[in-house]
C-alpha cells in the first residue's frame, strides 16, 4: 500500500474484497480504493481517490449495502461554502465519483449507517442528526446541542455515534477533554 506519512483510517466491504483507505491530520490527502485478492493476498489500487475532499479524516464508514461510503472530514471536503463542511457521500464502486453529502455544519466527527442503509446518524462535535441517505435531507434531528459541551474546565466533544443492530436506537459518545472525567453514552430511539 502507500506511505501515507500519518495515521489512517479504513474501511472494507462485507466480504473484505474492497478496500477504503484514506489519511488523517493532513490537508488535501489522497483516498485510495483496493481490490484484495482473498486467493493470492494480493491488493490492486482501483481507485485513487482526489485529495480535495481530504481535510483532516475523521472516520470512514461503509454501508452495509456496499453502495455508500461515508468519508467524514473535519476540515471541510473541498466543497463551497455552504456545503463544506458535511460529509462526502462517496459511490463506492468508484470514489472519485459521489451521490452528494450531508450538510452537517463544522465540524463532523462521526458517520454510521442504519442496517437497511436507509438512514445514517452524523455528529458534528455538538448536534447528533440522522439523515436519509438517498435524500442527503435531515430525517430526523435526533438531538440539537446533544453534547454536554463546556462544563466548567471539562469540554466534552460528541466524537462517535452509531445506529443499534436492529436500527432502531441511536447511540452517540460524548468524550471530555480531560482523561480524569467520564464519557458519556447518549441514546435516542428511532424513529
Amino acid at each position: 500500500m502507500t506511505s501515507f506519512g500519518n495515521n489512517a483510517y479504513m474501511a472494507c466491504s462485507s466480504a473484505g474484497t474492497t478496500l477504503f483507505v484514506g489519511a488523517d491530520g493532513c490537508g488535501n490527502c489522497t483516498t485510495y480504493e483496493y481490490l484484495f485478492n482473498t486467493s493470492t493476498y494480493t491488493l490492486t489500487q482501483l481507485y485513487t481517490g482526489p485529495g480535495t475532499y481530504t481535510s483532516n479524516g475523521e472516520e470512514m464508514d461503509l454501508s452495509p449495502d456496499g453502495n455508500h461510503l461515508a468519508w467524514v472530514n473535519g476540515g471541510g471536503n473541498g466543497l463551497t461554502s455552504p456545503n463544506n463542511y458535511s460529509i462526502l457521500d462517496l459511490m463506492a464502486s468508484n470514489i472519485n465519483n459521489n451521490y452528494g453529502f450531508w450538510v452537517t455544519g463544522a465540524y463532523p466527527y462521526s458517520a454510521g449507517f442504519d442496517p437497511s442503509t436507509t438512514n445514517i446518524a452524523t455528529t458534528n462535535g455538538v448536534n447528533l442528526q440522522v439523515w436519509g441517505v438517498s435524500s442527503h435531507s435531515i430525517s430526523k434531528a435526533t438531538w440539537i446541542n446533544a453534547s454536554a459541551g463546556n462544563l466548567g474546565t471539562v469540554n466534552y466533544t460528541l466524537t462517535r455515534t452509531r445506529f443499534s443492530a436492529g436500527g432502531n436506537i441511536i447511540y452517540g459518545l460524548d468524550v471530555p477533554s480531560g482523561t480524569s472525567y467520564p464519557a458519556t453514552l447518549l441514546w435516542e430511539t428511532f424513529p
